[in-house]
């Protein structure tokens, strides 16, 4: 018959195969008390989405802003859709959620990631989130609705007149005039 010896002997065995356990001598193995990790810095965050890739992902029904019951079903917090939505209309536009962002930027880093945010916009991804009605098109009542101006900031980027920018209008526009 084995001594108690032998039996923690074994246990430390049978412990050192299994991943996950870790034993200190004398001692049973601890369950999901692996080896350390060296330290050191912590783990990068990863990048924000820009504002019009997070609306487009909360954005179910396809309207161009997040409600907050679509706000609350992605997983973020009622009191952060509160804060954001600030003309109370009970829907985030990607606009609001960028001055949200910019009244809250902490570094150099986070301001000049938003100010680059706008000429890396895909004009495509643009339009879909503008186009409320879903007619391939954007009016100027949804451009201004998605946050841009209306009139003089309309005008220009609708080449044609026809009171609809489209995708092509929209890329020809930045092609044109690019940031600054």
């Amino acid at each position: 018959m084995p001594d108690r010896a032998q039996n923690a002997a074994g246990a430390q065995g049978n412990a050192q195969d299994r991943p996950g356990f870790a034993v200190r001598p004398g001692r049973r193995p601890v369950p999901g008390a692996g080896p350390r990790r060296p330290a050191g810095p912590p783990a990068a965050s990863a990048p924000q989405l820009d504002a019009v890739s997070t609306i487009a992902r909360i954005d179910t029904d396809h309207d161009g802003a997040a409600s907050r019951q679509e706000w609350v079903a992605y997983g973020f917090h009622d009191a952060g859709f509160t804060a954001i939505d600030t003309d109370h209309d009970g829907r985030v536009t990607v606009a609001e959620l960028r001055a949200f962002r910019a009244r809250n930027a902490k570094t150099d880093a986070e301001r000049a990631a938003l100010k680059a945010e706008n000429p890396k916009l895909d004009p495509d991804i643009t339009i879909r989130m503008a186009d409320a009605d879903r007619d391939g098109a954007v009016s100027e009542a949804e451009w201004v609705a998605y946050g841009n101006h209306g009139g003089a900031g309309f005008a220009p980027v609708d080449a044609d007149h026809d009171g609809r920018i489209t995708a092509e209008e929209l890329a020809a526009f930045r092609k044109a005039h690019p940031p600054r």
